[in-house]
This record gives C-alpha cells, sequence and structure tokens, in this order.
C-alpha cells in the first residue's frame, strides 16, 4: 500500500494493466498522469504537439495490436474529435484508453463541458472512478473492456479526484502478448463512404452487448437499508465523485445506485432500482447528463432547483423540494452552528508593514521565452557562421526556454563568461565568436549589448569581455562583421 494521489492513480492503474505507449498534451487536471507514468521504464511515454496528435499515436500504438492510452483534459478531447469519433468506428485491436480530466469549476480552464455529451455522441463508453482506490482499478478494467469489444474507452476523472489522495492497494504489472500484425481488413479500417453505413452499424451493436451485458451490471452497485420495505420513498443514483458525500449522509436511510459506468447505462438495472422507490433523486457532476438518461427512461425523478450544472459539487446541490427528507437530514447533518476558535496572533501581511495598498499581483506567464521561430533562427545562424559558433543562453536553468537552448547547442545552460546561472535575466540568445567575443541574435526580447552593470549578463565581473578577455563589439557593427 501506498498514498497516491488520482493522478498517479491512474499512472499505476495504466502500467498494472500492461499499458505500452502512452501519448498526452499537458493539461491540468490530468497533467501528473503522464508525470507520473515516467517513473516506468516499460511504458514508452511521449508528450505531443496537441491532444490530435496525441490520440492519433496511441491509436497506431492499438492498431498495432499494444495497449496504448491517450491522456487529455476535456478542452483537449475537442481538439482530438476527429480520430476520437473514427477510431470508434475502426475499432482498436489492441486496447485503448482515453483518460479525460473534467474540470468543474474551471480552476484552469476556459470552460465546464462535459465529457460525458462528447463520447456519447461518438458511441465510446465512459467510467467514472469515485476515488482514488477506482482511479487505480477502472483503467485496468477499461483495457479489459476496450479489447473485449473493439472500442476505445474513457476514464472521466475530475479535478478532486485528480488533486485527492488517498492510500491505495497496488497490485504487479500484468504481462500482456501484443496482438501483432496489420490491421486488416481493410474495409473496418478505412472509412470510406461505402463502408461507413456497415462499420456505424457494427458500433451500435458492439455498445448493445456491452450495455446490456455483465460489464456494465457489474459498475452498479447498490447499496440497500438494513430495513428491508417493499417500496422506499427515496432512492439515490449517483455517478462519480458526489458518491461518498451520498454515502455518508444517507448510507442506511435510502437505497444508493452506484453508476460506475454512466454510458452506455444499464437500463434494467435502473429500471429494477427505480421500481423500488416512489422518487429518484440523481447526483452527479458538471451537468444532468445521467439525469436526462433516467428521465427518458420513464422513471419519476426529483427535481433539483439548486443544480445548474455550474461550479464544483456542493451538498446544496441535493436538496430538492419533492423529497423535504433530504433537507431535514442535511440539516441535521451540517447545519448545526460550530464552535468559531479565534485565532489570538494577528496575521502579518505586507499591507500591514508598509501601510500601504499594494496593487494586485495576477498569476502571469514567464515573459520571456524562446519561441520556435527564434530556434530556427539560432539555429540557421549557427550552420551559417560554422563550426567557431556556439548558441549560447541569458537566463535560468530549469526554465521552459533553458530546455529548448540545451536541446540546440547539446550542451548545459551557461553564461557567457562560463558561470552557471544564477537568475532569469535575459531574453534572447547569444551567438559565440572566438575571435570576437559574444554577439547578440535579435530575437523577440533582445537584451542590450553593451552594458556593464552585469544585469542582463550573469552579474560575472567584466560583462563587457569574454573569457579570453577580448572587448565585446556593439551589436550593430558585430552583427555586420559576423
Amino acid at each position: 500500500m501506498a498514498f497516491l494521489n488520482g493522478c498517479e492513480a491512474v499512472a499505476r492503474g495504466a502500467w498494472e494493466a500492461g499499458a505500452a505507449f502512452v501519448g498526452s498534451y499537458p493539461g491540468s487536471p490530468v497533467t501528473g498522469v503522464v508525470e507520473g507514468l515516467l517513473r516506468f521504464p516499460e511504458i514508452k511515454t511521449q508528450w505531443m504537439a496537441n491532444e490530435k496528435v496525441a490520440l492519433e499515436a496511441a491509436i497506431g500504438a492499438a492498431h498495432a495490436g499494444q495497449r496504448a492510452l491517450a491522456v487529455m483534459k476535456h478542452v483537449g478531447l475537442n481538439v482530438a474529435a476527429d480520430p476520437f469519433f473514427n477510431v470508434a468506428y475502426t475499432g482498436t485491436r489492441g486496447g485503448l484508453v482515453i483518460v479525460v480530466g473534467d474540470d468543474p469549476g474551471a480552476k484552469a480552464s476556459q470552460n465546464e463541458q462535459d465529457t460525458r455529451q462528447l463520447a456519447q455522441a461518438a458511441h465510446v463508453p465512459v467510467l467514472e472512478p469515485s476515488d482514488i482506490d477506482e482511479a487505480l482499478i477502472f483503467p485496468r478494467l477499461a483495457f479489459e473492456i476496450s479489447e473485449q469489444f473493439d472500442v476505445p474507452v474513457v476514464v472521466r476523472v475530475t479535478t478532486p479526484i485528480c488533486y485527492g489522495t488517498s492510500r491505495t492497494v497496488m497490485g504487479a504489472r500484468r504481462q500482456v502478448l501484443p496482438n501483432l500484425g496489420f490491421a486488416a481488413p481493410i474495409e473496418k479500417y478505412l472509412l470510406l463512404p461505402a463502408f461507413v453505413p456497415a462499420r456505424h452499424k457494427d458500433l451500435v451493436r458492439r455498445i448493445d452487448r456491452l450495455a446490456n451485458g455483465h460489464w456494465s451490471r457489474w459498475f452498479m452497485q447498490t447499496l440497500m437499508p438494513a430495513e428491508r420495505l417493499e417500496k422506499y420513498p427515496y432512492g439515490i443514483v449517483v455517478t462519480g465523485f458526489p458518491y461518498h458525500a451520498v454515502r455518508e449522509l444517507f448510507e442506511g436511510r435510502a437505497p444508493i445506485l452506484k453508476a460506475g459506468m454512466s454510458y452506455p447505462l444499464n437500463e434494467e438495472a435502473i429500471l429494477e432500482f427505480a421500481a423500488r422507490c416512489d422518487r429518484i433523486l440523481v447526483v452527479e457532476e458538471s451537468s444532468r447528463f445521467l439525469e436526462q438518461r433516467i428521465r427518458a427512461l420513464g422513471v419519476n425523478v426529483a427535481a433539483r432547483p439548486h443544480f445548474d450544472g455550474v461550479g464544483e459539487f456542493s451538498l446544496k446541490h441535493l436538496e430538492s423540494p419533492d423529497i423535504p427528507e433530504i433537507a431535514e437530514r442535511l440539516q441535521e447533518r451540517i447545519g448545526h452552528k460550530r464552535k468559531v476558535i479565534p485565532i489570538r496572533h494577528q496575521v502579518t501581511t505586507p499591507e500591514s508593514h508598509s501601510g500601504l495598498p499594494l496593487p494586485p499581483r495576477p498569476p502571469r506567464f514567464l515573459r520571456r521565452l524562446l519561441s520556435s521561430r527564434d530556434l530556427l533562427y539560432a539555429g540557421q545562424a549557427r550552420s551559417l557562421c560554422g563550426r567557431r559558433h556556439r548558441l549560447l543562453h541569458l537566463g535560468c536553468a530549469g526554465t521552459p526556454w533553458s530546455a529548448a537552448c540545451e536541446s540546440v547547442h547539446g550542451g548545459k545552460p551557461r553564461h557567457p563568461a562560463g558561470l552557471p546561472c544564477r537568475h532569469g535575466s535575459g531574453g534572447g540568445a547569444l551567438l559565440h565568436r572566438r575571435d570576437r567575443g559574444f554577439d547578440l541574435l535579435s530575437f523577440r526580447h533582445p537584451v542590450a549589448t553593451d552594458r556593464r552593470d552585469g544585469e542582463d549578463t550573469g552579474n560575472h565581473p567584466n560583462p563587457g569581455q569574454c573569457r579570453n578577455g577580448h572587448d565585446r563589439l556593439p551589436a550593430h557593427q558585430s552583427a555586420a562583421q559576423a
């Protein structure tokens, strides 16, 4: 057992399932999944240019017979929509799992879209873990479903699960024999208009088999009260992160049905559960996706006026005018007054020291970064000037652009005087010429070459000279002579 957060649990689950390839584009809240996978050398893990490329690379690995994983956030699935819809038609050969991180409340996103809506449109199954343990188990089960039904599977995790931590039981890695060979027949993998209707019908049949089989039934877990009644006043259907809050409040008081697979939904299990309750309360995050599907079955679903799909899950979302017992239970559990312990020591702030209101400092990205265009220009200058030149930079090791600079000149970032970087101060790159000192290439944020105060040159003793003691020429002269 070990303490894992949700991203690490997903990564561990993919490793235990025998995954061989992972492609991803970073995005909160699932960036930590790939960071967790980097510790497993058995898996080839790659950052890609975008989510579409990441998913296509994972599809290629799956078509080659390997178990493959693609990781992205919810808005990244929009970028990957083209291969996402198509791979459901073609099938996967090897297992293909797509981990998508939804962000209710938009803590680090531009919208709060629900991945389940897009997955339903593409006829792709969706698994929703409710805690860290299931975040480890569900990727393993997703690979089994993917291979058995020849369809990709989405594992939808949300921000609270990704950033939560829990003690988790870990297992060993499964040895999976890859289904090597060519993807055939051609009619299955080539989506020409003549082949598409047949592929679509086959996809619908596969999803129906999954919805009515033992897999979807297994993901339906029921908790019944100790007191057996022929019919209960109300029951609760819940999926995803809110499950444990519902269980803590209502276990033993009302029937609870947890839907671990929100699409396709096992309609038979839902109708059997609803037949034992007068009303059903549906609890979920992001939208009324599950509630709408249950209403379509003709089930008497209780209204939730406080839930509009906006923001993170709150206990206020449980209240319903159709079920007064829920409001009473919430008032009984969390409505009592809490004792407030005053803080005796005064918290000091910069404002209290200065006596002046300080301006707000919103978060922002590093201003001076090398772009791909900068590196292209630097590489061209290097190739034109010959081997006597090498590319250096001004800035701090560990920043994104220092890593980019290292990739060009193949060494650790150093200052012109050969001193290690202290703090980020520059915004360009330097071309070192052994017989003339340092000439600054004009990048996006050029740094003055004739400064002698050491601010922009690494604070070495004499920034006006190179390590050989030659005086540095002014920028316009050095550029002309080079």
